[in-house]
């Protein structure tokens, strides 16, 4: 790839419905070593019309209590291993329950190679079950494998192996657990299975589709129904007499299929074909660009000169709209990178060698601005990425070729907080209220305290069904002090809320 950077290209995810939160965050949620409480003043806690007091502790501490946490801990984004990979991955998020279906490419004795498939329920941090997946006798297994779950929680597994069948199409009615016999997919020479994206392209039915990196100088992408596999159709979506396409990536919008390709001459085409069709025309052509991966809408590509950074383009319906550099991709080095769409916002990952090759995410709703970036842990040994987000924005992202870790993702929990007075005399009550962004009747809410450095519960009330919270506080000793709300998590959905702290003097 003249003029570029190595970049991993990672054609990740296909559409997911909303998911919606549970109804109640109930006292299975709370947290343990942080669900602590130290009542060593007089607090009235109020949550919407009735008010209850919460006596002291005679001045008895718990040490467990006496520690407190520090910061804004949130322990869920730990990564955590599932397996050892050879290879790359591909991962789905059941949208009825949020479980994630993890399949990646693991060695074997014979160096054909197998699938393995891990079933993790959300919120959890190892495998369900996990089922490997072998090619039939005397093949080999290439390409990546492609997962898709429908609606009914039927799993399907692709693979592409040579060369006794070159498609085989697993399917699970158990939740992954098993697996019945592989049937054959896809016309007799398709596209080898290099990306794949979306399932369900509205007008079209239930399908899956890719298309093939190398795949010279025409572009195809193939489409195959769930429900024949063997009737799946090839189309060329572009074509290249100047160059060879060796990067390939699929996306979607309302139900038309949108195809990009990078050729050996540093340029990115892009093309789209209409709902419930599959005759593709051109969109655009990107000078000096190499595809790094299509999700949904949302196209990400590498400048192959100047600092060399990444480039996000959104598709408009028509065509993919301005531009936009992701801040902290540039100044080339070794660097893998994943776009992923999920509760209505465009993720980038990105594990480079500046940032000690750790996982860093920052996300999007335009692309005119960012959001912070976040530090998702250390990705040294994995050179591969896909990636699956909810309606939320809460899911992972997967890196393979080593370990095979997982990297959990949750939708931010944004929480208000304001005191009613910021200076008072000894005694009198002041309130305290707030708003939770994800608003669940019954969600715990702990008002914390900062001491010498750690945050302390010292309350706690519910959020009625609005996300509003109210406690009262009365203090009777002279002095400053901190105080934030926490709004209790609901695990594999969302991190811990924390509001900022406010400053409360009494005189």
């Amino acid at each position: 790839m003249a003029g570029a950077v190595p970049i991993c290209h990672n054609p990740v995810r296909r559409d997911e419905r909303d998911q919606g939160l549970p109804p109640r965050c109930g006292d299975g949620d709370r947290r343990g070593p942080m669900y602590a409480r130290c009542f060593i003043r007089s607090i009235a806690v109020a949550a919407g019309a009735g008010a209850f007091v919460l006596g002291g502790l005679g001045g008895i501490t718990p040490a467990w209590a006496k520690s407190g946490i520090k910061g804004s801990p949130q322990p869920e984004l730990k990564p955590f291993v599932i397996g050892t990979a050879s290879g790359a991955s591909d991962v789905t998020t059941d949208s009825y329950d949020g479980t994630l279906i993890i399949a990646y490419e693991v060695a074997t004795p014979n160096t054909d190679g197998a699938i393995d498939v891990c079933v993790v329920k959300r919120g959890a941090r190892s495998c369900e079950s996990n089922t490997t997946l072998n090619t039939v006798d005397n093949s080999s297994l290439f390409g990546s494998p492609l997962v898709t779950v429908e609606s009914g929680g039927i799993i399907y597994v692709a693979m592409d192996e040579c060369c006794a069948a070159p498609y085989e199409l697993f399917e699970s009615t158990d939740g992954g657990k098993t697996f019945g016999a592989p049937v054959p997919i896809g016309p007799s020479n398709p596209p080898n299975i290099d990306a794949s994206e979306t399932w369900g392209v509205t007008g079209y039915g239930v399908h899956m589709m890719w298309a093939e990196n190398d795949a010279g100088s025409s572009f195809g992408v193939e489409v195959d129904p769930l429900s024949d596999p063997g009737a799946g159709v090839v189309s060329t979506a572009m074509s290249d007499t100047n160059g060879d396409f060796f990067t390939a990536g699929l996306g979607s919008y309302n139900g038309e299929i949108i195809a990009v390709g990078s050729d050996s001459n540093d340029i990115t085409f892009a093309s789209v074909a209409p709902a419930a069709s599959t005759v593709f025309h051109s969109i655009g052509q990107f000078a000096g660009e190499q595809l790094i991966g299509v999700n949904g809408t949302a196209m990400l590509t590498q400048q192959t000169t100047g600092n060399q950074s990444d480039v996000l383009r959104l598709f408009n319906g028509t065509g993919f709209g301005a531009a936009h550099v992701v801040p902290h991709t540039c100044c080339g080095g070794p660097n893998w990178n994943a776009v992923v769409q999920g509760g209505g916002r465009t993720f980038v990952f990105t594990e480079r060698n500046q940032d000690g090759y750790d996982l860093e995410m920052q996300s999007t709703v335009s692309g005119s601005s960012w959001s912070a970036r976040t530090n998702l842990g250390d990705a040294i040994k994995n050179n591969s990425f896909s990636g699956s987000l909810d309606g939320i924005g809460s899911g992972a992202v997967v890196g393979t070729s080593g370990p095979a870790t997982v990297f959990p993702v949750l939708a931010p929990q944004p929480v208000s907080f304001k005191l009613s007075k910021r200076t008072v005399g000894s005694g009198p009550r002041v309130t305290a209220t707030g708003v939770d962004s994800y608003p669940a009747a019954g969600r715990m809410v702990e008002l914390q305290q900062l001491r010498r450095g750690r945050w302390h519960d010292i309350a706690s009330t519910h959020e009625n069904s609005h996300g509003r919270f109210k406690f009262h506080i009365t203090e009777h000793g002279a002095g400053d002090y901190i105080f934030r709300a926490s709004a209790a998590d609901l695990p594999g959905y969302l991190l811990y809320g924390y509001s900022s702290g406010r400053a409360l003097k009494v005189v």
